[in-house]
């Protein structure tokens, strides 16, 4: 289910069900909200299996603007002037995307946020089901939410040159003038080695 930074918050307790094979991620969006800025929100899970040597990633997921709408046959739709009904949303909009690594503590600077809780599932975790709860704290205020975690005996192939070729587009200029460096730096190049990582960390084969 896609968040946006206007979307409704739902209190309710919630039992969050996801299905894994091994070698991917479990991953959960989050969409958080506060009555005022500056406060420490940590956060925390439980039931991971104990001996289970990877441990979960934290990000912050930043907004971006959608101007428009892909096209029903290409690009745009103010390429070819066709609607596309088959969109999440008419653009203009915006909604999470870019993920941020953070810490397991955050202090929330808008009234409203999303986070996206990680963890890796190699080999070495058992299969069934497991039960976690990830523990969301500021000050003396908690909130828990249930995961059931259905990990499977199978393991999902490596990505590599014979899996299905699949590429996200990235523009040079914009890497090199949003992190300001000089392009063909050697920073430059540091900086264009961690988005090739992401992209890579999600199956892309092609950059």
């Amino acid at each position: 289910e896609a968040i946006y930074p206007d979307s409704d918050i739902n209190t309710s307790d919630t039992l969050l069900i996801i299905d894994i094979p091994k070698g991917s991620f479990a991953a959960a969006h989050l969409l958080l909200s506060t009555s005022d800025t500056g406060k420490i929100i940590r956060f925390k899970v439980k039931g991971i299996p104990a001996g289970y040597e990877q441990s979960p990633s934290w990000y912050r997921l930043l907004e971006v603007p959608v101007s428009e709408n892909t096209g029903l046959d290409s690009r745009t739709e103010k390429f070819s002037g066709q609607t596309n009904p088959y969109v999440i949303r008419k653009a203009p909009f915006f909604i999470y995307e870019v993920l941020k690594p953070v810490e397991q503590k955050i202090t929330m600077d808008s009234l409203s946020f999303a986070m996206r809780f990680e963890l890796a599932i190699d080999s070495s975790f058992p299969a069934g089901s497991h039960e976690l709860e990830l523990v969301i704290t500021s000050g003396f205020q908690h909130k828990t939410i249930s995961i059931l975690l259905n990990v499977y005996d199978v393991k999902l192939p490596a990505f590599g040159d014979s899996s299905m070729k699949y590429v996200n587009w990235h523009s040079i200029n914009r890497i090199s003038s949003d992190h300001q460096l000089e392009k063909w730096s050697d920073e430059f190049w540091t900086v264009l080695s961690t988005y090739a990582e992401m992209m890579a960390k999600g199956r892309q084969n092609t950059f």
